[in-house]
């Protein structure tokens, strides 16, 4: 098992993860785990051997740790990312279902306003969407970021 030691990488920086990665991974997890919606390289990462671990340790600038082997990267392959794609979509159902009622809502009080008899009815406003769809929100990712902070034992400082 290999600790890793993850830090901001600064817009300027030249350096980066390299692509399929164990650091790479590790920022991955990092991003999941803080649910940070930052681009892939905004972090970048050490394994603890490094000598650059070493350096960034000591100036203070590790903002996480992440444990991974074999173990770990399987499951994040096999089961965590599947899971992070599913989320995904629940998430953008929701919103498609959100703005599908919403605009059949203004559709129906557009009809009304146009009609003689029933321009007194104004159903977008009794419906209260907003409230609604709050209480059907996706929980899934702080499901999801709990359960990765645990597996990958990651320590933020």
């Amino acid at each position: 098992m290999t600790k890793y030691l993850i830090m901001e990488n600064p817009p300027s920086s030249e350096e980066f993860n390299k692509s399929g990665s164990r650091e790479e991974l590790a920022c991955a997890v990092v991003k999941v785990a803080s649910l940070h919606d930052y681009s892939a390289d905004h972090y970048i990462a050490f394994a603890v051997e490094n000598p650059q671990a070493s350096w960034a340790f000591l100036k203070d600038s590790v903002k996480y740790t992440v444990e991974i082997d074999d173990l770990r990267e399987e499951i994040w392959l096999k089961e965590i990312e599947p899971l992070l794609n599913e989320s995904e979509k629940l998430s953008e159902a929701i919103a498609q279902a959100y703005s599908v009622i919403f605009d059949a809502a203004e559709n129906f009080d557009m009809a009304c306003k146009k009609s003689k008899n029933f321009q007194d009815i104004a159903l977008s406003k009794d419906m209260d969407l907003d409230y609604a769809f709050e209480n059907i929100g996706n929980t899934s990712m702080t499901d999801i970021s709990e359960k990765v902070d645990e597996i990958f034992e990651v320590k933020s400082y």
